[in-house]
């Protein structure tokens, strides 16, 4: 009645009822002003819906990083993402990979999931061998032929860039090698073998004493695949974020250089 006489769309109480209210403060009691702002915007919507809809709210200011609430669920968590896709299970493979040093062989595994972090000194004239099981150019891989073993190698020099400014580490190298030029292994018909010691020697300006290195390895197909499953699943991107493949750290005495 009260807004049809004076053609306001303001709410209104009169002064009795404010007497009323000042006189019983505890069955009355006064809205705190920080809750002020959200019961008018909920008495809007309940009041007057079409005003509401048409008076967004304002944004929620950011105050901390906020992740999804079934990010914590058994099924997201990585190594579930990883149990149920055939292409991640060979990706992550901790029995695909062998680093031979010197006749003495290191198996290699996924650098974001092993607890133990081995670091060889390396030296020019070492042998250094790299063996991988066959089957591992068959997945995500129509004709292996197109395929490449592929290797990073980054040093633990801090740099930044990328639209998110991340410091990371710094990449020295990449080197791919096609699949029929890997050579037989002595580890069996299951393994094929690339000698990286050459590869290493040939690089070895870059290298810095006292500086550690990271060698990654994985082939051109698995590699695409991770970025590809990085676009489309969010809950394996936020635990992915980070280089995945496999690894070693090692320091490396240059020497002289040539």
């Amino acid at each position: 009645m009260v807004k049809l006489q004076t053609q306001k769309a303001r709410s209104y109480t009169c002064q009795l009822q404010q007497a009323i209210y000042r006189d019983a403060p505890v069955s009355y009691p006064p809205l705190p002003a920080a809750e002020q702002p959200l019961y008018a915007r909920e008495y809007l919507e309940r009041a007057h819906p079409a005003l509401a809809a048409a008076e967004a709210p304002p944004p929620a200011p950011v105050t901390a990083l906020v992740l999804p609430n079934d990010l914590g669920d058994e099924k997201n968590a990585l190594r579930a993402l990883i149990a149920a896709d055939p292409v991640l299970q060979q990706l992550y493979r901790a029995d695909a990979w062998q680093l031979e040093i010197n006749g003495e062989t290191l198996a290699l595994e996924s650098q974001i999931l092993k607890t133990r972090h081995d670091c060889p000194t390396l030296l020019p004239g070492d042998e250094i061998r790299l063996h991988l099981r066959r089957e591992l150019l068959a997945a995500a891989c129509p004709e292996i032929i197109r395929n490449t073993l592929y290797l990073q190698v980054l040093r633990d020099t801090a740099v930044v860039y990328g639209d998110e400014a991340r410091s990371k580490q710094e990449h020295l190298f990449t080197y791919q090698l096609f699949a029929h030029c890997l050579q037989a292994s002595p580890l069996g018909e299951a393994w094929l073998m690339a000698d990286l010691g050459g590869l290493l020697a040939l690089h070895r300006p870059l290298f810095q004493r006292g500086v550690r290195n990271n060698l990654l390895v994985t082939t051109g197909y698995l590699r695409d695949y991770h970025y590809q499953k990085q676009k489309a699943n969010a809950f394996y991107h936020i635990q992915a974020i980070n280089l995945p493949f496999q690894n070693l750290e090692f320091n490396y005495l240059p020497g002289d250089a040539a």
